[in-house]
C-alpha cells in the first residue's frame, strides 16, 4: 500500500477541491442558463408578431391569457375563478381605432347602459387551491396586455405608425418574471404559510382596469391580499443595474425588508415609498394593501412597435426573478403579515384626465421630490418645440410650483389646447424659462 505524503494529500485535496468549485460553477451556470432560456421560451410567444400586440378583446388577447394560464397550471397551480379566467369588459371608446376592428367575435360584444363593450380577463391561479376568504394570500401580478397595432388613442408614442407593439418589456418581461417565480414558489410549496396567488392582468394600458376589478370582485378562494408584488417593465436592465422598487413605505419596515435581501448580483436600489404609481399595484394600495413595484426603469422604445425581444436581457431578468423570489418567499413564510400605513396619494389627481400635454415621459421612478424629472421627448411635440430635453427637472408649470408627477398631472390638468405656458425647468445648475404653445 502506497503512503501519501503530506504534500502529495494537499495537492489531491487542492484538486479535488477545484473539482468542486468547477462542477458547482457548471452547476449554477446550468440553472441560470435554464432559467434564462424558459425566460427566452416564454417571451418568444407573448412577445412575438403573431400575438399582434396583446390588445384586450382580440384573438391574440384570449390566446395569451390561456398560455399563462395553462404554464401555472403546468407549474402546479390550480384555478380560481372559471377556468382560471376572470372575465370583466372594458369600452370600445378605449380601445385604440387601429385594433377595435380586429375584436375576435364581434357576437361577443355586450351593450351596456348603451355602451358597447368588449370582453377581456384576468389570469387567476392559486398554489395552495381553493382557500376561504380569511386565507391570507400573496399576490404576485403582472399585466399581459399591451397596444395591439397601435394607432391614434392607443398610447403608442407613434400614434400614427400602424405596427406590431410587441411590448416585449411592457410588459411581456413582467409576465414572463411572474411565471418564472411562481415556478420556484411551488418547488417551496410545502414551506409557505401563505397562499400565493398569481395574477395576469388585462387592460392596464387602458386605466389598470383589470387589477381594478380584482380588488373590486375578487374572485372566490383568492383569500385576503396581505401584500400585492407588482412587476412592470423589467426586461431593459442597463448597465449600471438599476433596479426601482416602489411602495417600500406601504408596511411597516419596508425599506429595511428590502434592503435586508441578498442581492447577489449588486443591483442598484432606487427605492420610493409612494404606493400609488402609474401600474397595477395602484389598485390595491387604493384598498389598503401594501404594495411592492418592480421595474427596470423607462426606455426610448417604450410605447413603440421597436420594444422587441431582441433588446431584452433575460440573463439580467432571471437575477431580477431571483431578487424578487426572495422577497416573495420571504413574505410567504414569515408568521407574522406586513402592516400597511399610508405613502403617499392613494389615487390619481382629480383633473388626471387632462386634455392636453406636453409630449414628455416624466421619470416615474425618480425620487427627487424637488421637481419632475423629464425622461424622454417625444418628437414634433409642444415640449421638444419649445426647447425642452432630456434630464430637464420642471420646476414650475404656468406659474404654479411642480414637486412630483401628481403636480404635473394636477396641472395639466387645469390646461386646455391652444393655451401658450411658461415652463420653468433646471437645466444641470441653470434655471431656465421657456414658453410652450399648447
Amino acid at each position: 500500500m502506497q503512503v501519501l505524503t503530506s504534500k502529495k494529500r494537499g495537492f489531491l485535496y487542492n484538486l479535488t477541491l477545484l473539482f468542486f468549485l468547477l462542477f458547482s460553477a457548471t452547476q449554477l451556470q446550468g440553472q441560470t442558463e435554464g432559467v434564462s432560456q424558459r425566460i427566452l421560451n416564454n417571451l418568444s410567444y407573448l412577445a412575438s408578431k403573431e400575438m399582434a400586440g396583446r390588445f384586450p378583446g382580440t384573438h391574440q388577447d384570449t390566446l395569451s391569457a390561456i398560455y399563462i394560464r395553462d404554464m401555472l397550471q403546468k407549474y402546479g397551480y390550480q384555478p380560481l375563478a372559471q377556468d382560471g379566467l376572470q372575465p370583466f369588459y372594458i369600452n370600445l371608446t378605449q380601445a385604440s381605432h387601429s385594433t377595435s376592428d380586429s375584436i375576435e367575435d364581434p357576437s361577443k360584444r355586450s351593450s351596456i347602459h348603451g355602451a358597447s363593450q368588449i370582453p377581456t380577463f384576468n389570469v387567476v391561479m392559486s398554489l395552495l387551491g381553493k382557500m376561504d376568504s380569511l386565507t391570507e394570500t400573496i399576490v404576485l401580478g403582472a399585466h399581459y396586455d399591451h397596444l395591439g397595432m397601435g394607432g391614434i388613442g392607443s398610447g403608442s408614442r407613434k400614434p400614427n405608425e400602424t405596427a406590431v407593439h410587441s411590448g416585449a418589456d411592457d410588459n411581456a418581461s413582467g409576465v414572463v418574471g411572474i411565471m418564472e417565480i411562481a415556478r420556484e414558489l411551488a418547488l417551496h410549496k410545502k414551506e409557505l404559510k401563505r397562499n400565493i396567488v398569481v395574477v395576469a392582468f388585462g387592460a392596464e394600458e387602458q386605466g389598470i382596469l383589470g387589477s381594478k376589478e380584482f380588488v373590486r370582485n375578487s374572485v372566490a378562494g383568492a383569500g385576503k391580499p396581505v401584500i400585492m408584488f407588482n412587476l412592470d417593465m423589467i426586461g431593459r436592465m442597463d448597465s449600471l443595474k438599476k433596479l426601482y422598487i416602489g411602495g417600500v413605505g406601504t408596511f411597516e419596515g419596508g425599506e429595511p425588508f428590502i434592503r435586508a435581501l441578498p442581492n447577489p448580483a449588486h443591483f442598484t436600489l432606487i427605492l420610493s415609498k409612494d404606493g400609488y404609481g402609474p401600474s397595477d399595484h395602484a389598485a390595491f394600495y387604493g384598498s389598503h394593501i401594501p404594495v411592492l413595484y418592480f421595474n427596470t426603469g423607462i426606455h426610448p422604445d417604450y410605447h413603440t412597435p421597436s420594444d422587441n425581444i431582441d433588446k431584452i436581457n433575460q440573463e439580467w431578468m432571471a437575477a431580477i426573478c431571483n431578487y424578487i423570489f426572495n422577497a416573495v418567499y420571504q413574505m410567504a413564510t414569515t408568521s407574522k403579515a406586513p402592516l400597511f400605513q399610508k405613502a403617499g396619494p392613494s389615487e390619481a389627481p382629480q383633473h388626471a384626465s387632462f386634455k392636453v400635454t406636453l409630449g414628455i415621459i416624466p421619470d416615474f421612478s425618480s425620487i427627487d421630490s424637488t421637481g419632475l424629472r423629464v425622461d424622454f421627448v417625444t418628437e414634433g411635440r409642444a415640449a421638444e418645440k419649445a426647447g425642452i430635453k432630456p434630464g430637464d427637472v420642471i420646476k414650475y408649470l404656468n406659474g404654479k410650483e411642480v414637486f412630483n408627477v401628481y403636480d404635473y398631472m394636477e396641472r395639466l390638468g387645469e390646461l386646455k389646447a391652444g393655451d401658450e405656458i411658461t415652463v420653468q425647468i433646471r437645466r444641470k445648475e441653470e434655471m431656465i424659462t421657456l414658453k410652450v404653445q399648447l
